[in-house]
């Protein structure tokens, strides 16, 4: 398969490439946040504060493991784990503080780990899902 071609078929005007899209936002969706919550499980006895940090630090590394297992699994191009890397990272800036101030209510904490997504999806730029 053509470059062209590829890339036409990773693009949402075709539905192929819609549901190429849609599994990977929500691979970059769930892989960091189920890894932010066991942290957050983790940080737990350590106070409000322990949860956040131990959280971010977890998500971090969430971000890293599903951008890894993406490469891995052929749902994203290797050249562009940088951009999905650092759009993730971003995402997640933004999301944990929603998630944190709203720990109870879990519409606050779904709209941290869409963030994430987002981000991946925003820094991988077009053409990035094989």
């Amino acid at each position: 398969m053509t470059a062209a071609a590829q890339t036409r078929l990773s693009t949402p005007s075709s539905p192929r490439g819609a549901m190429r899209l849609i599994r990977f936002f929500l691979a970059m969706c769930l892989v960091p946040a189920v890894v932010a919550l066991a942290g957050a499980a983790l940080g737990a006895p350590f106070g409000r504060q322990g949860l956040y940090l131990v959280a971010i630090v977890a998500g971090t590394f969430g971000v890293m493991l599903a951008v890894h297992l993406l490469v891995r699994v052929g749902w994203l191009r290797g050249d562009r784990t940088r951009g999905a890397t650092i759009g993730a990272l971003v995402g997640l800036g933004l999301g944990a503080p929603l998630a944190a101030m709203g720990i109870d209510q879990p519409l606050m904490v779904l709209t941290g780990s869409l963030l994430i997504g987002v981000g991946a999806l925003v820094g991988t730029g077009r053409g990035a899902v094989p």
